[in-house]
């Protein structure tokens, strides 16, 4: 789905950026453009990137309660 449709950015790319490192808004808008033109894109790229790096956590297998508490 494109989160992005002023630049046509979607959620993949938006995904693969912030495994790439990108871990906020202001590394996507230098990365990919995103949220440059009208802005309306910008919660939902949070979001992207939010869910990008839950998914990635639970994937991995990382335990957040421990990795929280060390």
């Amino acid at each position: 789905m494109y989160v992005c449709i002023c630049n046509q950015v979607n959620e993949r790319a938006i995904a693969e950026a912030v495994r790439s490192g990108a871990r906020s808004l202001d590394c996507l808008i230098t990365a990919l453009d995103v949220a440059t033109c009208c802005g309306k894109c910008a919660d939902d790229a949070r979001r992207v990137i939010d869910n990008t790096l839950v998914g990635d956590a639970y994937a991995g297998g990382c335990d957040l309660a421990t990795d929280a508490a060390a």
